[in-house]
Formats: C-alpha cells, sequence, structure tokens
C-alpha cells in the first residue's frame, strides 16, 4: 500500500474500531502507529532534532494521530466510541498518553460526554432488554475522566441537559447521581489543588501581585486597602 494511503486507511479503522468497540483491533493499531517511523506529528515544544528523530512513532506521534483524527462528520474518536457505547475502546484510549480526552465537536460544541448520554437516551427509548450498568459506566468513564461533566454545547445544554428520559424513572436517577458525583468530586479535587498551589507559595514565598494573603496581625489594620486586604 502506497504511503498516502497508510493514514486515511489508518483513520477509518480507527473509528471502525469505535463503532464496534473493538479493543482488540485498537491495540493492535496503536501498535502499528508507533512502531511507524513516518507517523505525521509535530515535535513537542523543547523536543530537540536529535530527541524527534529518536522518539519519531512514539507516544507523543500516537497522540497526535487519535486527537486530530476525524470522521465525515467532524467527530473524534471519543465522540463516536461514546456514541456507540464503546466502553472497551474508551478505556483503551484514556489508557494512552497525552490525548485531549474532551474533544469538542465543530457543530453543535459537544463533548464526548454529551454523546454518551444521547447514547443512553437511545438504548432507553429502543425498549429493549438492554444492559444499563454497561450505560452507567460509560457515562461513569467520561464523567470521572479529566473533563468537566457539567460543561455547556453551543446552546447551554450541559450532557445531563441532552437526558430525555422521564425524571422519577430508576435509570435517570442512576445517570444523575453518577454525574452528580462526578461533579463533586471534579470542585473537591480542584480546591484541593488550589490550597496545595496556595501552600506552596507559602512555603517558597512566591507570592504574586494578585494573591490574597491574610495576616492574623493585621487583619484588623484600618488603614488605606491593599491587594493583600480584600483582592480588591
Amino acid at each position: 500500500m502506497a504511503e498516502d494511503d497508510v493514514w486515511p486507511t489508518r483513520r477509518k479503522r480507527l473509528f471502525r474500531c469505535c463503532n464496534l468497540d473493538n479493543a482488540e483491533d485498537l491495540s493492535s493499531l496503536i501498535e502499528e502507529v508507533c512502531e511507524d517511523p513516518s507517523a505525521p506529528a509535530p515535535p513537542p515544544p523543547g523536543l530537540s532534532e536529535n530527541d524527534r528523530e529518536e522518539t519519531s512513532g512514539s507516544e507523543w506521534a500516537l497522540a497526535h494521530f487519535i486527537n486530530s483524527a476525524t470522521n465525515l462528520n467532524g467527530l473524534y474518536a471519543f465522540h463516536v466510541a461514546a456514541h456507540h457505547g464503546a466502553v472497551n475502546v474508551l478505556i483503551e484510549l484514556l489508557d494512552l498518553d497525552g490525548l485531549e480526552a474532551e474533544p469538542i465537536e465543530k457543530k453543535d460544541r459537544r463533548t464526548p460526554l454529551h454523546f454518551a448520554i444521547q447514547y443512553c437516551n437511545e438504548k432507553h427509548e429502543e425498549n429493549v432488554e438492554w444492559d444499563e450498568s454497561e450505560a452507567l459506566n460509560l457515562v461513569h468513564i467520561l464523567a470521572s475522566s479529566p473533563c468537566d461533566p457539567a460543561r455547556e454545547d453551543s446552546t447551554n445544554r450541559t450532557p445531563l441537559d441532552l437526558c430525555t428520559i422521564k425524571k422519577g424513572d430508576p435509570f435517570r436517577d442512576k445517570l444523575e447521581a453518577v454525574i452528580r458525583d462526578a461533579v463533586v468530586a471534579k470542585n473537591e479535587a480542584e480546591q484541593r489543588e488550589r490550597k496545595q498551589q496556595m501552600e506552596e507559595k507559602i512555603r517558597t514565598g512566591g507570592y504574586g501581585l494578585g494573591d490574597v494573603v491574610v495576616d492574623d496581625d493585621v487583619a484588623g489594620n484600618s488603614g488605606p486597602a491593599t491587594p493583600s486586604d480584600d483582592g480588591l
């Protein structure tokens, strides 16, 4: 096969894996891309030419391939996998370094989690026997990944806003609980990170101009307001 035909064929294969939840073939594709010295990718910032030659076709080249691949509808691999309930493929993708786990599709500015909720809607409306636990796992995987489970699309709707399953339905209650827990966990993680950053600044004395620092000894000082008094 000519080199010009290799990458379009690999992109089609990537999306076929997402359509069919074929994690085995995805693993084979990943190995193939990583071993290909012709894997197209811009060098990461700070990477020397020698390092670029040594790492050509490695993990960052694989990440570039998957992050830049879109289907005819402008959807990324994560969107397609979520839309088809491809849990095994999503797990495989999230285990890779350097991937954008929350790509935004251009038409409606929706995340993979938006598509996962739509998948749940469709399966629930089909009114046939299906594995609800797998669907909940799909939503949990995406909501718990390094992304925002409350991100809005172009119409200001969060993933949960797209849920058409009637309120009071047991499955909807479980769905809401999964996303609510993910939002709480994300907020707590951000708070811990901010606290750690402030503690590090206190330890090193590296305060920025806009940092708010309250000293117990001067908290009651009635002098002129400064950024360290009230942040204004």
